[in-house]
């Protein structure tokens, strides 16, 4: 794996719950292969490496082969974007893309 390429364990979009932005769509990534172990943590399956990551689109889930490179990612986000009738402006903040990682 390089530095341009990322291991996705699951990607989908859903209505923001908390703050602000409740009620607005969101994309979430869930990245694999986090190595913190926080004992808080709700999905531990991320801890190992994915082999494959999950794309969670309208019409069904979508299996892609990790690592993704940096253009596989890009054209896969807006896949899963398109498959809501959703575009990058639909998501997160109002004037930019809200970056925040979720393991």
């Amino acid at each position: 794996m390089t530095s341009r390429e990322v291991r996705i364990q699951e990607a989908f979009v859903s209505l923001q719950g908390e703050a602000t932005e409740v009620g607005r769509p969101h994309l979430f990534l869930r990245l694999g292969g986090c190595p913190l172990r926080c004992t808080y943590c709700d999905t531990p399956e991320s801890w190992a490496p994915s082999k494959q990551s999950s794309w969670f689109e309208q019409g069904g889930v979508r299996v892609l082969d990790n690592p993704l490179s940096e253009e596989d990612l890009t054209a896969s986000l807006g896949g899963l974007l398109q498959s809501y009738g959703l575009a990058a402006s639909d998501i997160g903040c109002r004037d930019r893309w809200r970056a925040s990682s979720s393991t």
